[in-house]
């Protein structure tokens, strides 16, 4: 019976073919991540645009409250779309159930001027500062969100369009590299406004 073995030409063939596979891999995936950058640059031009929107509404709504002074309807309208009240706990607990509803995980809340504290619904109700902007007042918070990027985008689109004048800052993003798995991290930072 006849050994085989691999030649010293066989195994350099060899060597080469098994280095063409993985520059090939490293191509492969090095796309995928310019394409997944490019995606993402697109959705923070589109959330630059929904926050020029929402000084847009300031500004409508400030006259809406001169225009609709006496009028009970219209004046219950401007309460609920700018509270006089924090209303952390209503505000946080439609938060997660918007997440919820999206798929995602709702992993923090923290106040944007605390040095990274993670602080409970109750404790957040009693110690968020409220910060002034013209003739409004806003609190600045930060959620971390965890699940696919386009339920995170989804989130952003109704937290947008929720029904008190709440405004996402900025977003950033972290890829978790989770085998098998598109999970990203996200840290949306919040403004929410209340009347003065």
């Amino acid at each position: 019976m006849r050994k085989e073995t691999f030649s010293p030409k066989s195994f350099n063939t060899f060597l080469y073919v098994i280095i063409a596979v993985i520059v090939i891999a490293i191509l492969v995936f090095s796309a995928y991540f310019v394409l997944a950058i490019n995606d993402l640059s697109k959705e923070l031009s589109k959330n630059k645009y929904l926050s020029i929107n929402n000084n847009a509404k300031i500004e409508a709504l400030a006259k809406l409250e001169h225009y609709f002074h006496g009028s009970n309807e219209e004046k219950e309208k401007v309460t609920i779309y700018l509270p006089g009240t924090k209303d952390v706990s209503v505000l946080l607990s439609d938060l997660e159930r918007m997440a919820s509803t999206n798929g995602l995980v709702f992993n923090s809340y923290q106040t944007i001027n605390d040095k990274k504290a993670t602080l409970s619904k109750d404790k957040a109700a009693q110690d968020i500062q409220i910060q002034r902007e013209n003739d409004y007042q806003f609190m600045a918070f930060m959620i971390e969100l965890e699940g696919p990027y386009q339920s995170i985008n989804e989130m952003v689109k109704q937290i947008e369009n929720y029904e008190r004048l709440v405004e996402v800052t900025s977003i950033k993003y972290t890829n978790l590299l989770i085998e098998g798995s598109e999970t990203i991290r996200a840290e949306l930072n919040i403004n929410a406004y209340l009347k003065s």
